[in-house]
């Protein structure tokens, strides 16, 4: 079996932790819901993010050079529907939910996150139609370190306990 339907059925077999990446400022924020995201190095801190090259969290990326992770909790369901563009809303709109602050670094993150990485881009490999960012950490933001994150699987969020 092989094909892009083999391939999407395959990954959602595959478990992953549900994020949001963050990046621009004030007007031009930009959000996306990602599972697609992993640690590379703890020397230096470094992890790799991917987002699809249409939308606009990965222009935004493109253009800064700065992102956040934040990694979300069983409470954060909803928004991460809205942050997949499950709602409808785009761009600065889908911040209107959720509570963001501003990092010193000038890109937004949930105040409420399990935890928050905060990234310089050092690399973006373009492939298909995703980019992997390549970001060193520049801060790690532990807020509530003591929930359980969700997870995606088989198209549904499931507590991990």
């Amino acid at each position: 079996m092989t094909g892009e339907e083999a391939f999407k059925k395959g990954m959602s077999l595959l478990a992953g932790g549900v994020t949001i990446i963050s990046t621009g400022t004030g007007a031009e924020r930009r959000g996306i819901t990602a599972t697609a995201v992993c640690s590379l190095s703890a020397n230096p801190p470094s992890l790799v993010a991917c987002a699809n090259k249409d939308t606009g969290t990965a222009q935004s990326i493109k253009e800064s050079g700065i992102f956040a992770v934040n990694v979300l909790g069983g409470g954060h369901k909803d928004l991460s529907m809205v942050f997949a563009g499950a709602t409808g809303l785009s761009g600065e709109h889908r911040f209107q939910h959720g509570n963001w602050a501003e990092h010193d670094s000038k890109v937004p993150y949930l105040d409420n996150a399990i935890a928050v990485f905060v990234c310089e881009t050092v690399e973006s490999i373009s492939h298909g139609t995703h980019y992997a960012f390549i970001g060193n950490v520049k801060d790690i933001m532990l807020i509530n370190e003591n929930e359980m994150p969700i997870a995606w699987l088989g198209s549904s969020f499931h507590s991990l306990s």
